[in-house]
């Protein structure tokens, strides 16, 4: 009890507080992780879940296309959530690159596409390894970037954006979700990781119209924004120096950001080491 009971007991929670940072910064030189599906309700699921249903409820049938799907933790969530009527209007396929799969991962994702199709095209078919295998009647109303953009660098940015580009159908959407509070540091590139929000896509892509957060998304933790194939289609059409101006604009954009948290933060008298 008395000043002295209550200043130990502010010393353990500072200790703990220490204790998590440094273990974030500690894993923030490590390989990124791949994560999986929980039995838990899935937040990001939960915004991908009411974009799916909308469309499904117009009588649409959806191709989707989840790029680097890792253990294919979205097909598992469909696969437990949705009825065999619904996942019938969804035609769902994966694409990771050869250069960072693995046999785990490809066991994880066959597991879980056979829980989502038990009956109909095999699983290995909708596991795709080269993305110019979604072509022609195989191209997609939807991509799934989801907690993909960050572990990209920047100079890749174009690249990918160009791939996706040519997966869509020509009124198809890419979906960016980002976890806008990542709890595991991570190391996925010689840059580290950069965490793009609606404000800094829109400045990437110079749109407003074409680049729109997914209803009850904007400001939250978890982030989702659906960008027309025409916006990517206007970005890679500009002549290099333009698309390299829009990246740093996009960069510039989220330093802005940064450093009016970082003065937010450091208002505060008291602090979690999430601050």
């Amino acid at each position: 009890g008395g000043e002295d009971g209550r200043r130990q007991l502010r010393n353990i929670f500072d200790e703990a507080d220490r204790v998590a940072f440094f273990a974030f910064a500690a894993q923030c030189l490590q390989d990124a992780l791949v994560a999986d599906a929980s039995h838990k309700v899935d937040p990001q699921f939960r915004q991908l879940a009411s974009l799916l249903e909308r469309r499904i409820q117009a009588g649409a049938t959806l191709r989707v296309l989840d790029y680097s799907a890792g253990r294919g933790r979205f097909a598992a969530e469909i696969a437990r959530r949705f009825s065999q009527e619904q996942r019938a209007q969804i035609d769902y396929f994966t694409y990771d690159d050869q250069r960072y799969d693995t046999d785990a991962l490809r066991r994880s994702r066959r597991e879980h596409l056979r829980e989502m199709y038990p009956e109909g095209e095999g699983a290995e078919e909708r596991m795709l390894h080269e993305i110019s295998d979604v072509k022609h009647e195989r191209m997609v109303d939807l991509v799934i970037l989801c907690n993909v953009l960050h572990e990209i660098e920047p100079i890749a940015w174009l690249q990918t954006f160009g791939q996706i580009r040519d997966a869509l159908k020509d009124d198809g959407f890419l979906l960016i979700m980002e976890d806008q509070e990542i709890a595991v540091g991570e190391l996925p590139n010689p840059t580290g990781f950069i965490v793009l929000e609606l404000a800094e896509l829109r400045e990437l892509f110079g749109s407003t119209d074409g680049v729109v957060p997914l209803p009850g998304t904007s400001g939250g933790r978890c982030s989702a924004v659906l960008i027309t194939r025409d916006e990517i289609q206007k970005l890679l059409d500009k002549e290099q120096e333009g698309r390299r101006s829009r990246i740093r604009g996009a960069l510039s954009a989220l330093r802005d950001r940064m450093i009016a948290k970082v003065k937010v933060v450091r208002s505060k008298t008291t602090l979690s080491y999430r601050e």
